[in-house]
This record gives structure tokens, C-alpha cells and sequence, in this order.
């Protein structure tokens, strides 16, 4: 499923949005995209130092002032994330939108020469990981009169391809969970879809396919994946428990 919608404007405006994942090329363009729509963002990463380029430009457009989050995914426990939420509590007191923008390269190979500690690690971090962080966020989403939350995926989660296995079945997970979150939270004021981020032109594409012409895809800065995003981010979005895909004209 695709979604387009207008250009990012005020429609954001008054909810907050935390973005994971914030420094890298696709958080920073989520991030730039929910602000210039009015949205005070909380941009989350790792290293604080990834996040002052996206906070300078969201400074420069004259938006809500962002939040710098220094937090590491990778190693977080369970008790962190709670930790965690009740910071982002403290400082905003509720969450309209969780876009989770964290994900990382992984070394591809055929299932029969693949190594059994690759498919837990990779499982953990690009499914497990998410939903956890997303758990201990559900108290302040369910204060929100409308919340969205966005896991950007990746298309080997929805058709299995050779040499993807490990990658693949962990984005499949995400969608399963997406799916199950969605439904669990229907009578909740919380939507949940992925956003398939395939086709974009993100560092993580060129990891995965170096030998591409880069320019023959649109970055993450271009309007396609910014008018989708605000879209699923707006208040009054009916959209929960899809499997969305940015439009790409590459």
C-alpha cells in the first residue's frame, strides 16, 4: 500500500513525535520532516553529537525547539527503555508519534552458511529491540488523543529473497509485530503500520547494494518519504495495521 498526501505544513502542529535513530540519514529527514509540519521532536541516538547537525537545521526553520536523547538501542536493557520513558514523560509529558528509524546493515548470506549467532543479533535488534522501546512508550502514547507508530521496515520482511534469511525473517517479525500491536491496541487511540523504506537512496541501501547509481532514487529528504510519513503521523489518520511503502519514482 501506498500513501501520498500533501506537503508537510502545519498539520503536525501541537502533537510530539520521538524518532529513533535520529542521527543517521533517515531519522534526521523524519525528524526534519515531522518539524517542518509544526511537531516538537525528541530525536534519539546513540551519540549526542550525531544529533546537532539535525537539530541545527531544525532550529534553522524556525520550528518547535527539538530534544536531544542520548540513548543506545543496542545495549539497552528492558529496565532502560522504562528509564527512558519516564524521561521522555518528564520532558513532554505525553507521545503522539514514535517513528522507529534505528536500523542497521547486516551481513547477508545463504541460509545453509549463515551463522546461528547472526540470526540472534539480528533478530534482537531489528524486531525485539523495537518492541520493547515501543512497550515501555505505551503509557504515554495511550495519553495521546491520537498516536502513531511507524516502524520503517525493509521489502525482504515481505517476500523472502536468497541470501536475505536472517535479515528478511527479522523484518517479517516487525511486520508480524506491527500487525499484532495494531490489532491488540484497536479500541485504543493508537495506530501502528510500517513503512516499507526499501527504495530510498539511505546509506543503508548503499551498504546493502553498493555497485547502484545512487541517483536514480529519491533520498530520504525528497518529498515522497517526508508526505508519507506526516501523513501517518497526522491526528485523524485512519490508518493502523498496514504495510505501507514510500513512493519512489526510482
Amino acid at each position: 500500500m501506498a500513501v501520498r498526501s500533501h506537503a508537510p505544513d502545519a498539520s503536525l502542529a501541537g502533537r510530539t513525535v520521538l524518532v529513533t535513530g535520529a542521527g543517521g540519514d533517515l531519522g534526521a529527514a523524519a525528524c526534519m520532516a515531522a518539524a517542518r509540519a509544526g511537531a516538537r521532536v525528541l530525536m534519539l541516538d546513540r551519540k549526542r553529537r550525531s544529533l546537532e547537525d539535525p537539530y541545527d537545521r531544525i532550529e534553522a526553520l524556525g520550528a518547535c525547539e527539538p530534544a536531544m536523547i542520548e540513548f543506545d538501542m543496542a545495549a539497552a536493557r528492558e529496565a532502560d527503555c522504562r528509564t527512558l520513558a519516564e524521561g521522555v514523560a518528564g520532558l513532554a509529558g505525553t507521545l503522539d508519534g514514535l517513528v522507529h528509524c534505528a536500523l542497521s546493515a547486516w551481513p547477508l548470506a545463504a541460509v545453509v552458511n549463515s551463522r546461528v549467532e547472526d540470526w540472534h543479533r539480528i533478530h534482537d535488534r531489528e524486531a525485539v529491540r523495537p518492541m520493547v522501546l515501543t512497550r515501555a512508550l505505551f503509557p504515554l502514547l495511550d495519553t495521546s488523543r491520537d498516536a502513531s507508530v511507524i516502524f520503517c521496515t525493509l521489502s525482504a520482511g515481505r517476500r523472502g529473497r536468497a541470501n536475505w534469511g536472517a535479515v528478511g525473517s527479522a523484518f517479517s517479525a516487525l511486520e508480524n509485530i506491527s500487525e499484532t500491536l495494531s490489532a491488540e491496541w484497536e479500541n485504543r487511540r493508537i495506530r501502528v503500520n510500517t513503512l516499507d523504506i526499501s527504495g530510498l537512496r539511505t546509506g543503508l541501501r548503499t551498504r546493502y547494494y553498493p555497485g547502484e547509481v545512487p541517483n536514480r532514487r529519491e533520498a530520504p529528504d525528497d518529498p515522497g518519504f517526508a508526505e508519507t510519513l506526516v501523513r501517518l503521523l497526522e491526528a485523524g489518520c485512519a490508518t493502523t495495521g498496514e504495510r505501507i511503502a514510500v513512493p519512489v519514482d526510482g
